[in-house]
């Protein structure tokens, strides 16, 4: 068994006991992208956040470019799905007081390396069973700025996931995509096209590509939440937030 890394144990007592790890007391920790992913791996595996030797179920993954993806696996027991129109986090630990819009994507059926090799964009939507208006928290384990590899370390800031009911993925017009962001008591937020890579299939070559790199094959019923539409909403507890995507059922988050 592989010994735990100094940094995957501190980001664990950190992630147990509410704590803050001052990025430069591990200056130059994790050495790189593969290092990173390394330890988030040892993290979810230390918090039984996975069934012990299998695949994560639950993805985020998000970059500047599609060639430029970072990815990192969510606890499942820190996923919440809805069953109606209105996701209720206020009997939840709380996820963090950043709120970001996005939205999910399931896959219908396993992907091997060789299917995951040959991926582009479409041929990757076709592999799709559910779309689904979602919520990311985040939520930092570092005390002020920490490098993009001690991010990557850390989940990508992850703080916790809630879905609204799954949708059939038919295609949209996403540059033309509107979303209305709305807080209780204050006025709406407007936003058109904002995905960062403009639609958020893009992240599924990249992500599925990153899932099969050791061989083994992504499950169906993997899902991944693709970006942020509307940059980090500052939300605190016992605020109500509406996010309604122009075509698909509106989501109230309860705080």
């Amino acid at each position: 068994m592989t010994p735990l890394h100094p940094l995957a144990e501190a980001l664990v007592a950190a992630h147990r006991h509410h704590a803050l790890l001052s990025p430069a007391e591990w200056t130059a920790q994790p050495a790189g992208p593969e290092a990173a992913y390394v330890l988030q791996q040892q993290v979810g595996d230390t918090l039984g956040w996975w069934p012990a030797g299998s695949l994560p179920r639950c993805w985020k993954s998000g970059g500047p470019r599609p060639n430029a993806l970072r990815h990192a696996p969510l606890g499942e027991t820190g996923v919440l799905q809805a069953d109606g129109p209105t996701l209720d986090w206020r009997a939840r630990p709380w996820p963090g007081a950043a709120l970001e819009a996005e939205i999910a994507l399931r896959l219908g059926g396993p992907v091997t390396p060789a299917m995951a090799a040959e991926l582009d964009e479409a041929s990757a939507w076709d592999l799709l069973d559910g779309l689904a208006v979602a919520v990311e928290f985040a939520a930092s384990r570092w005390a002020g700025a920490a490098s993009a590899d001690q991010q990557l370390a850390d989940g990508l800031s992850h703080g916790g996931l809630g879905l609204g009911p799954w949708q059939h993925p038919t295609p949209r017009d996403w540059a033309g995509q509107a979303l209305t962001l709305t807080r209780a008591g204050e006025p709406a937020q407007l936003f058109t096209g904002t995905h960062p890579l403009g639609h958020p299939g893009a992240v599924l070559p990249g992500l599925l590509r990153h899932l099969t790199r050791h061989g083994a094959s992504v499950p169906a019923g993997t899902l991944v939440t693709t970006g942020s539409w509307n940059g980090a909403l500052q939300v605190a507890r016992g605020q109500q937030v509406t996010i309604a995507f122009g075509g698909l059922p509106p989501l109230t988050v309860l705080l």
